[in-house]
């Protein structure tokens, strides 16, 4: 079994929760690079992937975090488990604290490496979907064109 096989569930579960707020996995990436993961609490300054996302979107920090009605929340709301039991990514990035990065950390650096990938893929959704409605609405504008132009249309849409 390779390491990337071995690693898989933990690339599974980190995009899983990247899913429910993909728009956080800038914040976490920054964090990775400036040495801000703390995998062993949810909350503070430097904090495990869930705590950064719970952060960025305004969940209380601190002890208010573990309150029954903000876990609650942030479970029903962003979908994103939290609960004793450590999920993998959780388990995989226990040993990270605040200062490791790509550069003096591994699993840092296979974070990094995830977050690239998930990001490029991110974007490349949207600028497929950007392009679906531009295409849209541009099939829709020369919708309203006087027939004669049927040609340059034609062109046009297919170029």
């Amino acid at each position: 079994m390779t390491v990337q096989d071995e690693l898989a569930p933990v690339k599974e579960d980190f995009f899983a929760i990247l899913d429910k707020a993909p728009w956080e996995a800038y914040a976490v990436r920054q964090a990775v690079i400036k040495g801000q993961i703390y995998g062993k609490t949810y909350f503070g300054e430097c904090c495990c992937i869930k705590g950064i996302i719970a952060k960025d979107l305004g969940m209380p920090l601190g002890e208010a975090f573990f309150s029954e009605e903000s876990m609650v929340t942030f479970t029903r709301v962003y979908d994103i488990p939290l609960s004793a039991s450590k999920s993998p990514l959780e388990q995989y990035i226990i040993d990270i604290r605040p200062g490791h990065t790509p550069e003096n950390n591994e699993q840092c650096r296979q974070l990094l490496v995830w977050l690239d990938e998930y990001i490029t893929g991110l974007e490349v959704k949207q600028a497929a979907n950007l392009e679906a409605k531009v295409h849209a609405g541009l099939e829709e504008v020369l919708a309203t064109l006087p027939a004669a132009e049927e040609g340059v249309v034609s062109e046009l849409v297919h170029a």
